[in-house]
């Protein structure tokens, strides 16, 4: 399991794993990438529509995450605005 709380990615989902892990590696040194790595796992993940039960639960639980993370940053500029998030992101 990851330190963010993930179960382990299936099989179906294996191209968000890069995602997941540097989301994983980052989330207490910068929680902010960390947001935005989990958010783009999160879009591809439920845009390859996998149906089997540990490929839902995953996706699940990362919207969960997604949602402590972002309420762990607070107001953020880098989360909430757009054209602030690309420029955060691009610096990275």
């Amino acid at each position: 399991m990851s330190s963010l709380g993930l179960p382990p990615v299936p099989p179906p989902l294996k191209s968000i794993s890069p995602y997941l892990q540097r989301a994983d590696e980052l989330h207490q040194k910068d929680p902010v990438i960390a947001y935005w790595c989990a958010y783009y796992a999160a879009q591809v993940g439920i845009s390859l529509q996998a149906k089997d039960d540990a490929s839902r639960t995953l996706l699940l639980e990362l919207l969960d995450v997604l949602e402590k993370l972002k309420k762990d940053i607070g107001p953020n500029d880098a989360i909430d605005m757009e054209s602030a998030s690309a420029a955060y992101v691009e610096n990275f």
